[in-house]
């Protein structure tokens, strides 16, 4: 059910932005849970983003009531946040293989899931040469009185396909 799905998927981003990195240090995890971050979108995204940020910086923090850390190099800071300037590249390929992986699979969901179709105006018998034989003049009689072989074909049309709609 749509309420099912909402929780699963609630539950699901929850864990993977718990095991990003960013909050909470990835390091600070049960050993046994710590492969999770590889399943983790967040993790992979954070790291190129952070790394392409500090990488080659400077820093100074200074906050009140705290003594001042100056001169910090950001790839320091990095390796204290568990991250690399050197993995980047293999995140953007990895962020890549997971969005491959997730369309693929919700491809092969969608195929496994049985929706009725209508049928088409082939397993009818129309075909195109019915539909395009004349041009249309908008259902409007002939000077003889009747209707002109277009208009006709394509009533039917409309006709078969109003029977399918109101079947489903």
């Amino acid at each position: 059910s749509v309420g099912v799905a909402n929780l699963l998927s609630i539950v699901t981003m929850l864990l993977l932005m718990i095991f990003g990195g960013y909050l909470l240090s990835v390091e600070s995890v049960v050993l046994g849970l710590r492969w999770l971050k590889y399943l983790s979108v967040f993790f992979y995204a954070f790291e190129a983003l952070i790394a392409n940020e500090l990488h080659g910086l400077t820093l100074d923090f200074e906050v009140e009531e705290f003594a001042s850390v100056n001169n910090v190099k950001g790839d320091v800071f990095l390796s204290v946040l568990g991250f690399s300037h050197s993995h980047m590249m293999q995140d953007v390929v990895c962020l890549a293989i997971l969005f491959l992986a997730c369309h693929t699979l919700s491809y092969c969901a969608l195929l496994l899931i049985h929706t009725p179709r209508l049928p088409t105006l082939v397993e009818y018998g129309f075909d195109s040469s019915m539909i395009v034989s004349k041009p249309c003049n908008r259902g409007q009689k002939n000077v003889g009185g009747e209707h002109d072989q277009a208009s006709f074909e394509m009533s039917t049309i409309s006709t078969v396909i109003q029977k399918e709609v109101d079947v489903v």
